[in-house]
């Protein structure tokens, strides 16, 4: 099991680029999503066969929720974000009560 490590490095490439702005943000507040100190913790729901993460917290106007999985190239380690979007209310809610207990 990895354990959850911050880092600075983002990778990004043509294969997940247009996957992440599927729910209509950019790359570049993805980018400064990671930079804002979000909250993060491991996905055991989604965690089949390679571990998953996610970042959450207050962005902009809402409440994004970041899946990502680590990348190492050479000897640096990235994050590597597999889907980005806004929260629900709802979701916020559920995601708390969870943290909670």
């Amino acid at each position: 099991m990895m354990m959850l490590v911050k880092t600075t490095l983002i990778d990004i490439d043509e294969n997940n680029e247009k996957k992440l702005q599927k729910h209509g943000l950019t790359i570049e507040q993805i980018k400064k999503f990671f930079q804002s100190n979000p909250s993060y913790r491991r996905d055991d729901v989604h965690s089949e066969g390679k571990e998953r993460f996610m970042a959450f917290g207050p962005f902009e106007e809402g409440f994004m929720f970041v899946a990502f999985t680590y990348r190492v190239k050479g000897k640096k380690l990235y994050y590597r974000p597999i889907s980005a979007r806004m929260a629900r209310a709802k979701e916020i809610r559920k995601l708390y009560e969870s943290i909670k207990n």
